[in-house]
């Protein structure tokens, strides 16, 4: 990890709130390199209403099994804040998200993602990624 004292907090905030757009667009892309370069290495920890990828190789893994499965995504992250803290930050997003699958199925999910962020030399990447759902309704 790197320390930056004279990190600025509103352009460390800009940063932060430019990787969950970049990480939203990734998804809606299906751009996996690109999704994947969100996420800090080994360290990387996502838990997705309860199932829990641990290591950037296996949350990239289900991340690559999930979208395999749909013709398209739409996700918005709409309200966020975030928290900076020297080298690491917090962050809660709200999210919208349809889905349709290959098989003509449609899925349309309402929730909230808790992040952990840390400082890399490429900059700030998602080091903990919490998806708590509101609600998900399957058509």
């Amino acid at each position: 990890m790197l320390r930056h004292h004279d990190s600025n907090p509103v352009a460390d905030e800009l940063a932060i709130r430019d990787l969950v757009a970049r990480c939203c667009d990734a998804a809606n892309q299906h751009d996996a390199h690109r999704w994947e370069a969100c996420w800090v290495d080994e360290d990387a920890h996502w838990d997705v209403a309860g199932h829990i990828f641990q290591g950037r190789t296996a949350v990239v893994e289900h991340w690559r099994s999930v979208t395999a499965t749909y013709r398209f995504t739409f996700q918005m992250v709409t309200t966020g804040q975030v928290a900076v803290d020297g080298d690491r930050a917090t962050g809660r997003w709200y999210v919208q998200e349809h889905n349709e699958r290959r098989d003509g199925t449609v899925a349309e999910l309402w929730a909230w993602y808790d992040d952990r962020y840390q400082r890399a030399a490429e900059g700030w990447r998602l080091a903990s990624r919490v998806l708590h759902l509101v609600d998900a309704t399957r058509r």
